[in-house]
């Protein structure tokens, strides 16, 4: 690092050791969403009789409560090896974390997965249109 006034100035290489810990980092707590928002708990499901099956549909929930926990051990992990390497910590952005869920909640709906939203939408047009840079 150049020190620049008093300050520190990162390189080339920290700038994309940062950008590619922030990209992982997206990407892991949004492969973890997924994942979650797909599981479903084995007990929700009902015994289906076809003497007494009804035509209305039914819906089983995700497991939501889940859903912060493995936020939050995601988030510990990438910081821990992000320490091991002398960066800073991510902080956990809020907003970020509900484009994801949002994304997470879209392709359980519509049974699909992919990076690319219904409507040819990317994940940065996604936290664009949150209002996020």
């Amino acid at each position: 690092m150049s020190l620049n006034q008093g300050r520190q100035t990162p390189t080339l290489s920290t700038q994309k050791i940062s950008k590619t810990a922030v990209a992982l980092a997206f990407t892991a707590a949004f492969i973890s969403l997924g994942a979650t928002l797909f599981s479903r708990p084995a007990q929700a499901k009902p015994i289906l009789d076809p003497l007494h099956a009804s035509s209305a549909p039914f819906q089983i929930a995700a497991q939501s409560s889940n859903i912060a926990q493995m936020e939050n051990e995601v988030w510990q992990q990438i910081n821990s090896q992000r320490q091991r390497y002398g960066l800073p910590p991510l902080a956990m952005n809020g907003q970020l974390s509900q484009v994801a869920r949002n994304h997470s909640q879209q392709m359980a709906q519509h049974n699909f997965y992919s990076h690319i939203g219904r409507q040819g939408e990317t994940h940065r047009q996604r936290v664009e249109a949150a209002g996020l840079r």
